[in-house]
């Protein structure tokens, strides 16, 4: 498992422990590799781009059970 997985899961084991629901974040829209990352650990696109100014932010969200 790579560092960013296990910054990614640490976050999540965190913010659950805090009695978070949701975790949100940004990402270049034209970053393809974090986006694969953040995809493979369940988070989904909850915005369109924002910005007129490429490269633009997508805002991403993951639910935690």
């Amino acid at each position: 498992m790579g560092y960013a997985t296990q910054l990614l899961q640490r976050c999540e084991a965190l913010a659950q422990e805090g009695g978070a629901h949701a975790l949100h974040l940004h990402v270049l829209e034209n970053n393809e590799p974090a986006r694969r990352l953040y995809a493979r650990q369940g988070f989904r696109a909850v915005a369109s781009p924002q910005g007129w100014w490429p490269p633009r932010r997508l805002l991403l969200r993951k639910i935690l059970v």
